[in-house]
């Protein structure tokens, strides 16, 4: 009986690993995000772009989640999502979609300040008049001006 009861338990044991292999392959391919064919779920028509709210790929699974999403992956997407109003922000040198973005940067609050008083000044080489100012285009920008900075790119993640 005892015998039994270990190759039962044995059995049990390997299927469970089973089991944890096959959902942690799942998990790994569901939580990892795709920029490339989540883009499509952003459109845009006549000038108006169409966008899902941002407790939807926060709160969500599957290849258009924010969840094991790399930070410069992020950062478009908030962009994408966010871009008339982070440009709004930017042209008045602060506001809370401005504040957003520099807490998804890694900026302290001295930092984040900087980042308004900076994206302001720099406004003409962040949203170019001869651009279409794509979300991939800003973040470049964007990413381009803090860079440059000294304050910006060792208190801030720049990529």
């Amino acid at each position: 009986m005892g015998q039994n009861l270990l190759k039962g338990i044995l059995e049990m044991f390997k299927m469970t690993l089973v089991f944890l292999l096959l959902c942690f392959l799942n998990i790994s391919e569901s939580y990892s995000f795709n920029w490339k064919e989540c883009k499509g779920v952003f459109f845009s028509g006549a000038g108006v772009g169409i966008f899902i709210s941002s407790t939807s790929y926060i709160s969500s699974i599957g290849k258009c989640s924010a969840i094991g999403m790399n930070i410069a992956d992020r950062k478009k997407l908030y962009i994408a999502q966010n871009k008339s109003n982070i440009q709004h922000d930017i042209a008045k040198g602060e506001g809370e979609y401005l504040n957003a973005y520099a807490n998804l940067s890694g900026c302290d609050q001295e930092s984040s300040l900087i980042m308004a008083r900076t994206f302001q000044r720099s406004y003409p080489s962040i949203f170019k008049e001869d651009s279409n100012n794509s979300a991939k285009e800003i973040y470049e920008n964007m990413n381009a001006v803090m860079s440059s900075d000294t304050i910006l790119s060792t208190k801030c993640i720049v990529l």
